[in-house]
């Protein structure tokens, strides 16, 4: 049975039963893969203080992420790492894990 599915396609034939090639385009396919780009008109500059850890966003944790937290801890994570990942202080990552 799998043999089938991975055996040689037979030729495509057209209504009339005359073999065709396959269009040029189909012979050699080039992966769709896009190109990166940075902002237009941003210089490293611009682009440093868009991720600079020095100003981190501060905002709440929606309730619905509390378990998700809990079982990061459980199986490994730091709470510094988890607050980073959130944008909160420490004490924020504490206060939901005695919400428990």
């Amino acid at each position: 049975m799998a043999e089938a599915l991975f055996a040689a396609k037979p030729p495509v034939t057209d209504k009339l039963g005359v073999d065709r090639d396959p269009p040029a385009d189909q012979l050699a396919r080039r992966p769709r893969v896009l190109g990166t780009s940075s902002p237009a008109g941003a210089g490293p500059e611009l682009v440093e203080a868009l991720v600079s850890p020095e100003h981190p966003m501060t905002r709440d944790i929606p309730a619905a992420h509390f378990t998700r937290i809990r079982h990061w801890v459980k199986y490994g994570m730091t709470l510094p790492q988890v607050a980073e990942i959130y944008g909160v202080p420490l004490g924020e990552i504490e206060r939901v894990l005695r919400k428990a």
